[in-house]
């Protein structure tokens, strides 16, 4: 096989296991180009030519194919510091109390956390407090180890920290946040192999690296729904 593919994906999953893994499918087939673009921004695979993208989020109805990965977890996460010098929250209606560092690439809206009520379905929106956001989960992350707050993250950035002691869960089974991940690409009767071929790699590296996404098996989780707004997609 020869040739070149176009791909985009989220910085954090580019920056975690997609740039290796890219890298050990290139190393199998040295005769194929991949391009890789990280982004957290809106992409058009169609008009700007890209042939695969790994998009964590909500997939609305659209001309492109969706094929999911697995799920990822959020969690809320604060340091021990700051544990040390301020009341750890029992229930979701005490983070209002609490500088919450929020991520701006959320669906439900920037301040809005996704939350749920241990032992009963459903998700509901907790608009909480803070005096920072920023649009790179990476710098929030940073931020809540450094003790200046409480934030929700993905479970695969920080897993590491967690193990670590850097950061602790808190909360847990209050936190309502899980997004699909997926590999989509343009609606076409014949995907090219090198292009099916990736997506098997990739669909593979996610596998090995599945328990820093998960903590419960899949489907068990209450999935938020919200209705479509066009061809919109949100990352992690």
């Amino acid at each position: 096989m020869t040739g070149t593919i176009r791909m985009s994906v989220p910085t954090i999953s580019g920056e975690l296991l997609l740039s290796e893994s890219v890298a050990e499918f290139c190393a199998l087939h040295p005769s194929l180009k991949v391009e890789m673009r990280l982004e957290n921004r809106f992409v058009d695979l169609v008009e700007e030519g890209i042939d695969l993208a790994i998009r964590t989020g909500t997939m609305p109805d659209s001309s492109l194919i969706a094929r999911p990965i697995f799920d990822s977890r959020w969690v809320i996460v604060c340091s021990p510091g700051y544990l040390e010098s301020h009341p750890e929250p029992r229930s979701a209606d005490d983070l209002l109390s609490h500088n919450c560092l929020t991520y701006t690439y959320q669906e439900s809206g920037t301040a809005n956390w996704l939350m749920k009520r241990p032992g009963r379905n459903g998700i509901y929106e907790l608009q909480v407090n803070g005096n920072l956001s920023a649009n790179n989960a990476r710098a929030i992350r940073k931020a809540v180890i450094g003790g200046h707050g409480i934030a929700m993250v993905p479970r695969c950035m920080v897993y590491e920290d967690l193990q670590d002691g850097k950061l602790t869960e808190i909360l847990a089974g209050h936190c309502g946040k899980v997004l699909g991940i997926y590999a989509v690409y343009p609606y076409t009767r014949n995907l090219p192999l090198k292009t099916r071929l990736l997506i098997e790699h990739i669909i593979g590296s996610y596998q090995k690296y599945q328990p820093l996404f998960l903590s419960f098996p899949l489907g068990l989780f209450p999935r938020y729904r919200k209705r479509p707004r066009g061809l919109r997609h949100f990352w992690t």
